[in-house]
């Protein structure tokens, strides 16, 4: 559970020194991400992270501007990603969802990603392993044309499921950046060792395990990113 095991804030001074020090890691979706607003929402916010992400890399593909190019053209949010016909036919509209009382499945958020046009490999926790994860999340991390989301066990109490992106690796320390989408929990440092099991966690409500996706940019099949 996120809540009990061993991280560092982003914030912190050694939060800073990671990702200063880390040689992949994916500027611009830091720079860009925020918190989600509604409950049940961390999945469209993960993926509205993402689909921005790849817009912004599109239109400065020069990776020297990442540090202090403008970010302020946020295509997809978690509100406006339900404008989209594609979502709409996975999930419904905005106010249906509002009203299911519970998040996106793993494979709901899967196929919205691949109906916005990008190429998606999703792996179970209880089908791969820590190694997989790290070697597939690295080389995804190493590029601007793929994007990272967990779907994990986030909180002990109330069992909670949650999805977020990862944003960058520290290779002497094994810690992937978590950038969590919850308000009311940081952006945090996570070893290999203490992320993989909540990865690898059954989710009550689908009877099957969690599970992580790679989101690869395809430009011929890219939508329109206007809404």
């Amino acid at each position: 559970m996120l809540d009990i095991i061993p991280k560092v804030s982003l914030d912190s001074p050694e939060g800073q020194a990671l990702l200063r020090e880390s040689s992949i890691k994916q500027t611009l979706l830091i720079r860009l991400s925020s918190k989600q607003l509604k409950n049940g929402f961390c999945g469209f916010t993960s993926v509205a992270h993402i689909m921005s992400f790849h817009a912004l890399a599109r239109k400065y593909p020069d990776t020297s501007l990442h540090d202090h190019c403008d970010v302020s053209d946020i295509r997809y949010t978690e509100v406006n990603i339900f404008d989209h016909k594609e979502t709409q036919s996975v999930l419904g509209t905005a106010e249906y969802f509002d009203k299911r009382f519970q998040g996106a499945s793993l494979t709901e958020i899967e196929q919205l990603l691949k109906l916005q046009g990008l190429s998606v490999v999703t792996k179970l926790g209880n089908e791969s392993d820590a190694e997989e994860f790290r070697r597939l999340a690295k080389e995804a991390l190493s590029s601007n044309q793929s994007g990272v989301i967990l779907n994990f066990y986030h909180f002990s109490k109330v069992k909670w499921g949650h999805f977020s992106p990862l944003a960058a690796y520290h290779e002497k320390t094994d810690r992937f950046l978590l950038l969590d989408t919850r308000d009311d929990h940081p952006y945090v440092w996570v070893t290999v060792a203490d992320l993989f099991p909540l990865i690898n966690t059954l989710d009550s409500k689908t009877k099957k395990s969690r599970g992580f996706l790679i989101a690869t940019s395809n430009q011929n099949k890219l939508k329109d990113s206007s809404v």
